[in-house]
């Protein structure tokens, strides 16, 4: 499937009957998401390319997807990975550095084993 030409997997999604507990099922794949029509392959071939720097017209004709699903694609992997904000790493370490028109910006660090202000 990873060819250099778009290949199509034609997929009916047949419904079957229980006539015991009277329910409804789709057969599933293991190619493709339940309800959706873009094959894992192809999304995982979105992700790599996303991660060079192609703009996401180029990758939508590369992986033979539209622009917006490439972006959704990207958007909800993206989602997955969001850095947790709520508390602070235990150990934290500043250091001076030059500033515009060469200032001096000096922020005091932390003791690592007290947490206390040096005394410098």
């Amino acid at each position: 499937m990873s060819g250099i030409y778009p290949t199509f997997l034609n997929l009916k999604k047949q419904r079957f009957f229980c006539k015991a507990c009277n329910a409804s099922f789709i057969a599933r794949t293991s190619i493709v998401k339940e309800h959706c029509f873009i094959s894992y392959h192809t999304r995982a071939k979105v992700l790599i390319k996303s991660t060079d720097a192609q703009s996401l017209t180029d990758i939508a004709k590369d992986c033979s997807v539209s622009t917006t699903t490439v972006q959704r694609i990207i958007t909800t992997e993206a989602k997955k990975y969001k850095p947790y904000y709520h508390a602070l790493p235990k150990h934290l370490s500043f250091d001076e550095f030059k500033y515009a028109k060469k200032k001096n910006l000096f922020i005091l660090p932390l003791k690592w084993q007290d947490k206390q202000i040096p005394n410098h």
